[in-house]
């Protein structure tokens, strides 16, 4: 834990949230190989399918027949890219699940040195809410954000360079896409945190309210105040 987990937040910052994986990645060495091999063998088998279908497509405008092992293959190799897939992502799961729970063990052990001043000025939806969804946002994050892509990534860079080696303009044209499509992606990216920060705001403040209604459901009786809480909660 870094000195930035001694902070009187109980969440844990982002610098230690990456200690934390590699961590996690250090200690289950197998399975981070695993997840490697499985991403890389799943890019490199990725690219093969397109390659036989263009030998057969080729062979068709040519009018020559399309031998029957060469139909077997493209049809094996789909199968293959397909299995090494979803075998990513059984790897995947049980990684993430790893990371889900050195996460919560980080916070539990920084909640313990806190001070009860801490406690008093925090909303209990907020506390729990780095523990329920903050951590499954981490660990989701990481596992179908950050690996798959990367996988995606090398992917097309690697169908970049078999479009550069058959076709050139092509691939120019796509070269003078790709500022355009970076640029889309950044704004969409831009817009999408700001919108995650405030889901994960209003999760907080909802979790906190619903609890706190039904504890206080008689006073709230009592005084009459059920259209204010329901436009509170609305």
């Amino acid at each position: 834990m870094s000195p930035d987990t001694c902070s009187p937040r109980p969440g844990v910052s982002p610098r230690s949230v990456w200690k934390i994986i590699l961590g996690t990645a250090a200690r289950h060495r197998a399975l981070t190989l695993a997840v490697l091999s499985t991403v890389f063998l799943g890019v490199v088998s990725a690219l093969l399918p397109p390659l036989v279908l263009e030998n057969i497509v080729n062979r068709l405008s040519g009018g020559a027949a399309v031998p029957f092992g060469l139909a077997v293959l493209y049809f094996a190799l789909l199968l293959l890219t397909g299995g090494l897939e979803s075998l990513r992502e059984v790897f995947l799961t049980v990684f993430g699940q790893r990371i889900t729970h050195a996460l919560r063990g980080a916070l539990c052990r920084k909640l313990s040195r806190l001070s009860a001043d801490t406690f008093t000025r925090q909303e209990p939806g907020v506390i729990v809410s780095y523990f329920v969804g903050d951590v499954d946002t981490v660990e989701s994050l990481f596992t179908a954000g950050i690996i798959s892509m990367a996988a995606d990534l090398c992917k097309i860079v690697s169908i970049f360079a078999i479009i550069t080696v058959k076709n050139r303009g092509l691939a120019l044209l796509l070269l003078l896409l790709i500022p355009a499509v970076a640029l889309f992606t950044r704004v969409v990216q831009k817009r999408m945190l700001k919108a995650q920060t405030e889901y994960r705001r209003a999760v907080a403040k909802v979790t906190n309210h619903v609890p706190e209604t039904i504890r206080c459901i008689r006073t709230i009786h009592t005084l009459g105040k059920e259209p204010y809480m329901q436009g509170r909660y609305n």
